[in-house]
Parts: C-alpha cells; structure tokens; sequence
C-alpha cells in the first residue's frame, strides 16, 4: 500500500514538472516573438536615419566635414 502512495506521489511530481517545462517553452517563444517584434520596429524606424547619415558621412564628404569643424574651432573670439 504505501508503494502505490509513493507511486502516485512520484506521478503527481512527473506532471507538474511536464505542465512546468512546457509553461517554460510557451514563455521562452513569448519572450522571443517580443524581442523579435522591437528589432524589427526598431530597424523600420532607424533604417531611414542610419541611411542618411551613411550617405552624409561618405569617405567624399569627410574632408569637407573636418574642415568646416575646423574652421568653427578656430573661428572662436579669444576671451580676455
């Protein structure tokens, strides 16, 4: 008798611990849709803007870039 209390313990302990794991499984593709869902939202809002400034800050444009913050840097009044 106290084998099939044991027996039925070990049974109860088994399927909480399936009904656990597969609770795990549902959260963990949960987790992963979301994370997917703001990389994506992410790239549709930032794609148009790292566009732009890959366009504006060409190899070409860089010398023209420098000196013009060059030329800020030194255009500064002396304080005195």
């Amino acid at each position: 008798k106290y084998y099939y209390i044991l027996e039925e313990k070990w049974r109860l302990e088994t399927n909480q611990r399936r009904r656990s794991i597969s609770k795990g499984i549902v959260l963990m593709f949960l987790l992963l849709f979301f994370v997917l869902l703001i990389q994506f939202f992410t790239y549709w809002i930032f794609e148009p803007l790292a566009s732009f400034l890959e366009y504006v800050l060409e190899i070409r444009l860089i010398p023209i870039i420098a000196l013009i913050g060059l030329v800020f840097l030194f255009s500064a009044k002396n304080i005195e």
